[in-house]
């Protein structure tokens, strides 16, 4: 009889575990909860110094909404960008939700005033947030104005935008940079941050072009064709498409690979760039005929050209070392480049002497 009740207090102290085990978590919250956001445009008004945050809200119901309604926008400002985000709680009668957001767009004073630190910053000590948010920097005069864009997928700009890079990285355009890639660069030696640009042409967004830094700020920019050279020098090119100056002949980059190999001679270092390029002929828009050795010298030329007016424009104009040659030398000879790396960016980068070599194989088919 005391065995059985020993039992039945067991069985009931099993099931009273078990039924503690299955209640809910109090932290918890229901979707319907909780504001879901695809990205941000982050802005700094001058006037009354404070930052504004643009926001994309996505969970509303498709099912039961018109298309226009799929999709809302709110805003907070704020002293710190910081206060900025975390005002967005108070325009908002949901938490606002960032775990899922996509995208990041900057504006171009931001990121030649303040800085692209403050939002590293914050992302990296709010767990709330993914550090493989994709980096924009808005050629706009706000970055908000992204969201007056029309794109061509979907309702949901900060996710096309998201959508927009991997095609573009996919054709040369442009090559994402990430948060977590972002503050990699940021604490690493002899490589400064590059990120693509969003602009508008005509009523449409595009991405095109690259924002050049120096350190956390923004000192220069190259345009489309520009950065398919600035690509190349990256060894970040996997497709692509090249025109001749004329447009009368269009490759396609089928495969490449870029090495950067410093030499010290007699007391000189000079960087030896080797491009070897696999292509294939895309269009020819002309009634001559090229041989195969032709068609080879034209799109070696063009790569040269382009990738000597990129080195040019880093070294003269912007000083800003975001091709890596910096970090080459470090990963050969760190003696060397503990000599060099002071002032390294203004000073010693624009004279690095640069040696060029590209070697292209053409996957030949009719010729014209």
């Amino acid at each position: 009889m005391k065995k059985a009740n020993l039992n039945a207090t067991l069985f009931l102290c099993l099931i009273l575990c078990f039924s503690m085990m299955l209640t809910g978590c109090k932290s918890m919250k229901e979707i319907n909860d909780m504001s879901i956001l695809s990205g941000a445009a982050i802005d700094y008004d001058t006037v009354t110094n404070r930052y504004r945050v643009t926001g994309e809200i996505v969970n509303k119901s498709i099912s039961t909404a018109s298309e226009d309604n799929v999709v809302e926008t709110i805003y907070a400002d704020g002293r710190s960008l910081a206060e900025a985000i975390e005002n967005c709680n108070e325009v908002d009668s949901r938490e606002t939700y960032w775990s899922h957001a996509k995208t990041f767009v900057i504006s171009n004073s931001i990121a030649k005033n303040q800085g692209i630190t403050p939002l590293l910053d914050y992302v990296l000590r709010n767990y709330k947030m993914r550090i493989s948010i994709n980096l924009l920097v808005s050629n706009l005069p706000y970055s908000s104005q992204v969201l007056d864009l029309k794109t061509s997928s979907t309702n949901i700009k900060f996710l096309d935008l998201d959508k927009m890079l991997v095609t573009s990285q996919g054709v040369a355009t442009a090559a994402p940079t990430k948060v977590y890639q972002a503050i990699d660069i940021l604490k690493s030696e002899g490589i400064q941050l590059s990120i693509p640009i969003v602009s508008a042409r005509e009523d449409m967004a595009v991405v095109n072009g690259t924002a050049i830094f120096r350190e956390d700020k923004l000192v220069g920019s190259l345009n489309q064709e520009e950065t398919i050279y600035f690509l190349f020098l990256q060894n970040r090119v996997e497709r692509g498409n090249i025109s001749t100056s004329d447009g009368s002949i269009t490759f396609r980059i089928e495969n490449n690979q870029t090495k950067l190999v410093p030499k010290t001679e007699d007391g000189k270092t000079v960087l030896q760039i080797l491009i070897k390029t696999k292509a294939s002929v895309s269009q020819i828009s002309s009634s001559k005929k090229y041989t195969p050795e032709e068609l080879e010298i034209a799109l070696q030329q063009n790569i040269t050209d382009g990738c000597q007016k990129v080195i040019s424009k880093m070294q003269k104009n912007i000083k800003s070392d975001a091709l890596g040659f910096g970090k080459a030398i470090k990963e050969e000879n760190g003696a060397l480049w503990d000599l060099m790396r002071k002032d390294w960016d203004v000073e010693k980068f624009p004279k690095l002497p640069v040696e060029l070599q590209t070697q292209v194989k053409l996957q030949l088919g009719e010729t014209h």
